[in-house]
């Protein structure tokens, strides 16, 4: 079967996005990690966005207040032989028809 791996660093969109997997039926087919992607492992400071849009959350190149620190890893680090394709998907909470 195929599996996908997931990265959403902030931690309520990843709560939602863990519950919608579940919700769906497909979490055993998805790999979900709380990290953002970068060039190299570390870690960066995350501004989580407003309950309107939670889309909006961003990494900040200082310690906004409001925000907190989150993991960074590297698609080398999650293994060499997996294919990763990024997207962006919309978090809410609803189970497929």
């Amino acid at each position: 079967m195929p599996r996908f791996v997931a990265f959403e660093p902030d931690r309520d969109n990843h709560a939602r996005l863990s519950e919608n997997l579940a919700l769906n039926g497909v979490a055993d087919r998805v790999e979900l990690h709380q990290a953002a992607v970068g060039a190299a492992q570390g870690n960066a400071h995350l501004v989580p966005s407003g309950a309107a849009n939670r889309g909006m959350s961003h990494l900040a190149t200082d310690e906004t207040p409001g925000g907190y620190s989150v993991p960074v890893v590297s698609l080398g680090s999650i293994g060499s032989a997996r294919c990763v394709t990024t997207f962006a998907a919309a978090t809410s909470a609803r189970p497929a028809a």
